[in-house]
C-alpha cells in the first residue's frame, strides 16, 4: 500500500511538473504568433558554426531589431538593439542559460548563483596578488612567439590560447603549465567539440577526460578545505568565503572554478588575437599604443585599455548572450512570456549605424573618453573575471608591442566562425619584426 501511494505521488509530481511546462509552451505560442520570425527548418540549416552569424545578420535585416525562433520545444526571442540587449543583461535576476544556438559544454556544471556571488563580495574584498604569475607566462608567450622566427606568416591564436590556459590554471587552482591537468584541458580545448556520445571510442575518452578533471579539482578542495591561511589562488578566495560562513556548495566551487578557466581561456584567447591582427592592420594605431607603453610610467595605459574595448566590440568574445526567463519580461511594450530563452546578439548591436558612427572601422578613440562603457560582449562575465582578464590582456600585448612590430599578412582576412565563442576559421596569421631597442 505504502509503495502503491508512493508511486502515485510521484506520477501526480510529473504529470503537475508536465502540466506547467505545457502552460509555458502554450503562453510561448501564443506570443510567437505575434512577432516575426524564421522557422526551425531555418535555424536547422544555418545553425552551423561558419553560417549561424551571417544568417542572424540578414533576419535582423529581414524580420527587425527583434524577432523569434523555435528550436524544438525551445522558444527563443532574439534581440540586436544595443538599448534593449544592455536593459536585458543589467538584469542580474534574469538568470544566464546556455544558447539554444551552442551549449556550454557538459564538464562545466552551474558554477554559483547570482545570490551566492552577492554573498561572497560583502564578505570580503580581498585580492590575491597575481602580478609574478602572470609576468613569468609573459615570458613564455614571448618565448613561444620568437620560437616561429621572423621569415614567414604563422597563426598565433594557438599560442596565446595556450597563454591563457597557463594562467587560468595557475590562477584558478594553482596549478602548473606543465601538469597532466593543464595538459588534459589542452586537448579539449584543442577539439573541435567537447561534447559527443559516450558510446563512441572518443566519447569514451571525453568521458574519462572529464571524470579526471573533475577529480583533480575536488581533491585540491579537500587539500585545502579548512586550511586556506593565504589567498593565492581563486579556489582559495572562494573555500576562503565558505570558511567564513558563506553556504556554498562545494560542488559549485568545483564548477565555479572551471567556468573560470573555460570562459578566462576563451575570451583571452580571442581578444588577443583578434587585437594583434587589428594592430597589424593599422600600424598608425600600433605605433600610437607601442608610443604609449614605452613612455608611459606607470600601469595605466588608456589607449592600449581603448584598443582592447575597440577589438571586443568588432569582435565580441561572446556574440550571442543568453537568458532565460524566469517571469514575464516587457520589452519594447512587448510582454515576453516566462520560458522564453533571450538570444541577445552583442556581435550585431556593437556593429549598428544607429549607435556607431562607421561602425565597422577600427577606431579606439570611441573608448577614450572617461564615461565611456564597455562594449557588449565583455559584460557577461562576473566582475572580477573580467577585471582579471583585462589585466590578462594588456600584460601580453604589452609584451608583444615591446619585443615586436606586429605586420599583416596578404590577402588574409579572418573567416568569422562561432563556436561558443567568435573565432577566425584559418586562426589568425601574422608576420613579426623584432623591434630594436
Amino acid at each position: 500500500m505504502v509503495i502503491v501511494s508512493m508511486t502515485l505521488a510521484f506520477l501526480f509530481m510529473l504529470i503537475r511538473k508536465l502540466i506547467t511546462k505545457l502552460r509555458i509552451l502554450y503562453r510561448c505560442y501564443k506570443f510567437s504568433k505575434t512577432i516575426k520570425g524564421p522557422n526551425t527548418a531555418e535555424l536547422k540549416v544555418n545553425k552551423t558554426s561558419d553560417r549561424l552569424l551571417k544568417w542572424l545578420k540578414s533576419c535582423r535585416q529581414q524580420y527587425g531589431k527583434i524577432f523569434c525562433v523555435w528550436s524544438g520545444t525551445e522558444f527563443a526571442v532574439v534581440i540586436t538593439d544595443r538599448e534593449d540587449v544592455e536593459m536585458v543583461i543589467s538584469n542580474e535576476d534574469i538568470p544566464k542559460k546556455s544558447s539554444i544556438f551552442k551549449k556550454v559544454p557538459n564538464w562545466i556544471g552551474q558554477g554559483l548563483s547570482h545570490d551566492d556571488w552577492g554573498k561572497v563580495r560583502k564578505l570580503s574584498t580581498t585580492e590575491f596578488s597575481f602580478s609574478q604569475i602572470v609576468e613569468n607566462n609573459c615570458q613564455t608567450l614571448i618565448s613561444n612567439i620568437e620560437d616561429h622566427g621572423y621569415k614567414s606568416p604563422f597563426d598565433i591564436a594557438p599560442i596565446f590560447s595556450k597563454y591563457s590556459l597557463n594562467i587560468c590554471c595557475e590562477i584558478a587552482l594553482g596549478v602548473k603549465k606543465n601538469s597532466d591537468f593543464v595538459g588534459i584541458l589542452r586537448n579539449h580545448f584543442e577539439s573541435s567539440e567537447v561534447q559527443g556520445s559516450f558510446m563512441t571510442h572518443e566519447g569514451r575518452k571525453i568521458k574519462a577526460a572529464i571524470k579526471f578533471i573533475h577529480k583533480h579539482t575536488m581533491d585540491i578542495i579537500k587539500a585545502k578545505k579548512g586550511n586556506v591561511t593565504n589567498i593565492d589562488s581563486f579556489i582559495d578566495f572562494l573555500l576562503h568565503a565558505q570558511k567564513n560562513g558563506i553556504s556554498l556548495i562545494t560542488k559549485n566551487i568545483r564548477d565555479e572554478v572551471h567556468r573560470f578557466i573555460l570562459e578566462g581561456q576563451s575570451t583571452m584567447t580571442t581578444i588577443l588575437s583578434f587585437a594583434v591582427h587589428l594592430l597589424s592592420m593599422h600600424p598608425e594605431a600600433q605605433q600610437r599604443a607601442y608610443e604609449e607603453i614605452t613612455n608611459c610610467e606607470g600601469s595605466k595605459k588608456p589607449y592600449l585599455e581603448a584598443v582592447v574595448k575597440e577589438t571586443v566590440r568588432l569582435f565580441p568574445p561572446v556574440p550571442i548572450v543568453s537568458r532565460l526567463l524566469s517571469q514575464d519580461l516587457l520589452i519594447r511594450n512587448m510582454l515576453i512570456p516566462k520560458g522564453a530563452h533571450l538570444e541577445m546578439l552583442s556581435y550585431i548591436a556593437n556593429r549598428d549605424f544607429n549607435e556607431f558612427q562607421d561602425p565597422c572601422r577600427f577606431l579606439p578613440e570611441r573608448f577614450m573618453s572617461i564615461d565611456s562603457a564597455d562594449p557588449i560582449g565583455y559584460s557577461d562575465f562576473k566582475g572580477g573575471l573580467k577585471i582579471w582578464n583585462r589585466q590578462f590582456e594588456l600584460r601580453a600585448l604589452t609584451s608583444i608591442l615591446r619585443n615586436f612590430e606586429v605586420l599583416p599578412v596578404d590577402n588574409f582576412e579572418p573567416e568569422i566562425v562561432f563556436d561558443g565563442t567568435i573565432k577566425s576559421r584559418h586562426g589568425i596569421q601574422v608576420c613579426l619584426k623584432k623591434r630594436v631597442i
